[in-house]
């Protein structure tokens, strides 16, 4: 994992090691000070190896219950933010993609229909801003942590349209109000 730079893994692995030596301090203080203290670097060491086997073989289970565990958890805890990200953030991030598509053919219909003169096309341009208004109204509906900068983003869209469409409306009414 190190080659590859995943630290996830190799921070996982580091933990599943530390989770096995405390266990094992825990289980048998006196046998994992001996152990470690010295008994872990002699090649010569003779005793009970059947029994350390045993107790290493208890620990490492012991130590991948741990690990599982937790693994158990943060998965859950993972699906629950995912769950929140799916059902709660990306349905807002839809309607702010959404809202910003229709603010540019808002402006590009107030463009195009002044170029060409034509009333139909500023109706299309006054339903994209009804589209706009709604989009607006469902942002405040769904996120009440939002309302407030949602407010301050309808009264600037306001600011803006009310102008636009009077001014849009005067020039496609009579195009030779263009200086």
């Amino acid at each position: 994992p190190l080659v590859r730079r995943e630290w996830d893994i190799a921070a996982r692995i580091g933990t599943g090691f530390a989770l096995t030596v405390a266990a094992g301090a825990l289980a048998l203080p006196a046998g994992s000070a001996t152990y470690w203290g010295g008994l872990v670097g002699d090649a010569d060491r003779v005793g009970r190896i059947r029994l350390q086997i045993m107790l290493i073989a208890v620990i490492g289970g012991l130590a991948f219950l741990s690990y599982l565990l937790v693994n158990v958890v943060l998965a859950a805890v993972n699906a629950d933010r995912l769950d929140q990200l799916q059902h709660h953030h990306y349905p807002i991030i839809e309607e702010i993609r959404l809202l910003q598509q229709d603010l540019n053919s808002m402006r590009e219909g107030f463009a195009t229909a002044v170029g060409l003169e034509d009333p139909v096309l500023l109706d299309d341009t006054r339903q994209v801003v009804q589209h706009a208004r709604e989009r607006l109204a469902r942002l405040r509906t769904r996120d009440p942590d939002l309302a407030d900068e949602v407010e301050g983003i309808s009264a600037a869209f306001e600011a803006y349209v009310q102008p636009a469409l009077l001014l849009t409306e005067a020039l496609v009414a009579d195009p030779r109000q263009l200086p």
